[in-house]
């Protein structure tokens, strides 16, 4: 399990990515937000590598209805996507 933290319109927020690396299914793997004393588990639907940055991606559930995606790249971010429209990216704290 791997920890990040981020800042986000309503302040920090923690996810948790719950992955062995060990080739288990998307259906095995989550995330775990965070964010004002609540937490929601995210599943996780696009895992991929694309030019050394790995992209974890999936449909929030906190109500908000948008497609996250987790950039792990050199300096970590979270986006959030409506209708292919970047509503807004939070980097790692």
């Amino acid at each position: 399990m791997r920890t990040f933290s981020f800042v986000g319109p309503s302040g920090h927020y923690r996810i948790s990515l719950h992955d062995d690396d060990d080739g288990s299914s998307l259906e095995d793997q989550l995330l775990v937000v965070t964010a004002n004393g609540e937490t929601s588990h995210w599943a996780i639907e696009l895992d991929e590598t694309v030019s050394g940055t790995r992209t974890i991606a999936g449909m929030t559930r906190d109500g908000s209805s948008l497609w996250f995606e987790l950039r792990l790249g050199s300096a970590p971010e979270m986006q959030y996507w409506d209708n292919q429209r970047l509503v807004r990216a939070d980097k790692a704290v």
